[in-house]
């Protein structure tokens, strides 16, 4: 039975201010191929298969190729080729490969490095039996080897054996190659690609050296479809600070505080303001769907605070920050937005969009108001749709050794009256795909806890 191999490269740091990063291989899997030559017509087989990527004489088609692939799809297709000349070979090479590439400038010296990990080769083996006899593509004749691919759900340990969830597929990330109409928000230093490639190796002399007469290859996206190690903590658990992964990881904030001062100079203390903010549902993956934000503010007065001194809630803006990291050398930590102070080879691209402004001032019979609970606690609560910035791509979350994705939602309520003009709080954004996100549910139940 023929075999499907998958080598996982493990990136080593460079020392050069070009160069790439090298490593060393394993294999495991399974999976059955075949293939035949054929004399049908080429354009006829390429409109029965699908899309093409060709060069010369040769090309890659993918069956029923699907705008992305993730964990546990399959792809079959063909390698499909039609010489213009007798072409003496030694093999036909299929594998399906994806590669990690990076550029940033060299700390203190302003050089570029430049970084390539192809941390995923998925060979797919053709058959002696299969080969023509004698080892040569005749002219004119249109030879066919079919492929099939089963993405894995993980890596090989040896691909990463310092973080775990570098060991999952990370999204494909900025290819130019895809016919994309979205913008992914990636930079040009970070680049994620997928592709199956064919070529015909040649042993020349003693076989000591190899040269390819004929290659060919498409791109595939793939998004990532893990559950992220990255998630939201329930309200119940936030402190009156600041959250933060234990390992040093992704900032995330829930709750946050201000005290109340009125005067010119404010020095009398009327009372405290408490703002809690959650996100209970993941942006899904090229879906056009809102997320609810819940809002809650809480204020306590002093016993000899006013009535009228209670800030009156203007509004809620909300920014979704897209953070982008790079390095040319394997990240061994979970990085954050400000990683970069003590981690000068990390690299950040961010942008931002606005995906919230919501006013409560206009009179409407739904516009929320102050609850008294106490005679010295009063409550504020909301819920704010969130909806994803129009033409782009928000690839899921993911972290790889070279290049990381992750997203935050900057929440900012203004108020007016006593007291601090506004009070914001920031909180991590997931990103999933549909299949992922439907695991991901929330009860109504914990809705109404809030």
């Amino acid at each position: 039975m023929p075999s499907l191999s998958l080598r996982q490269l493990h990136p080593m740091r460079t020392d050069s201010s070009a160069s790439t990063i090298s490593s060393g291989s394993s294999a495991a899997g399974l999976s059955i191929v075949s293939s035949s030559s054929l004399s049908s017509s080429p354009g006829a087989l390429l409109s029965r298969l699908g899309r093409s990527s060709s060069l010369g004489g040769m090309s890659v088609v993918v069956e029923n190729q699907k705008p992305y692939y993730t964990v546990g799809d399959s792809l079959s297709g063909a390698v499909i080729l039609t010489p213009k000349n007798n072409t003496e070979f030694t093999e036909m090479f299929i594998a399906l490969e994806g590669t990690a590439k990076t550029w940033n400038e060299s700390p203190g010296v302003g050089s570029r490095v430049d970084a390539k990990d192809t941390f995923l080769e998925m060979s797919s083996p053709v058959q002696e039996d299969d080969y023509p006899s004698p080892r040569i593509f005749r002219a004119g004749v249109t030879y066919k080897f079919s492929f099939l691919f089963v993405l894995p759900e993980h890596l090989l340990e040896s691909q990463c054996d310092r973080v775990v969830c570098h060991r999952h597929l990370p999204s494909t990330l900025g290819d130019p190659n895809m016919p994309f109409e979205l913008d992914d928000c990636s930079p040009d230093m970070a680049r994620i690609t997928y592709r199956i490639i064919g070529k015909v190796f040649h042993a020349k002399d003693n076989g000591s050296r190899k040269y390819v007469p004929y290659t060919a290859s498409t791109p595939i996206a793939v998004i990532a479809a893990y559950t992220p190690d990255i998630r939201n903590i329930p309200h119940n658990h936030c402190k009156d600070q600041e959250l933060s992964l234990a390992d040093g990881g992704f900032t995330r904030f829930y709750r946050t505080a201000k005290t109340l001062k009125k005067g010119i100079i404010g020095r009398s203390t009327i009372g405290n303001l408490t703002l809690e903010a959650s996100v209970l549902k993941p942006f899904v993956y090229l879906k056009n769907q809102s997320v609810p934000l819940l809002l809650a503010l809480s204020y306590f007065h002093l016993a000899n605070a006013k009535k009228s001194d209670i800030p009156k809630v203007e509004s809620v803006s909300v920014k979704l920050r897209v953070y982008t990291y790079f390095t040319t050398v394997p990240i061994t930590y979970m990085p954050h937005p400000k990683s970069r102070a003590v981690d000068p080879q990390l690299g950040l691209y961010q942008e931002s969009f606005t995906i919230a402004n919501y006013s409560f001032t206009a009179p409407t019979s739904s516009r929320p108001e102050w609850a008294q609970e106490s005679d010295t606690h009063y409550s504020f609560n909301a819920t704010v749709p969130l909806t994803q910035p129009k033409q782009r791509a928000l690839v899921p979350n993911f972290w790889s050794c070279l290049i990381g994705r992750q997203y935050e939602a900057e929440v900012t309520v203004k108020l007016s009256g006593a007291g601090p003009g506004t009070i914001g709080l920031k909180i991590p954004i997931e990103v999933m795909t549909d299949k992922i996100a439907a695991n991901m549910t929330v009860s109504e139940d914990k809705m109404m806890a809030f």
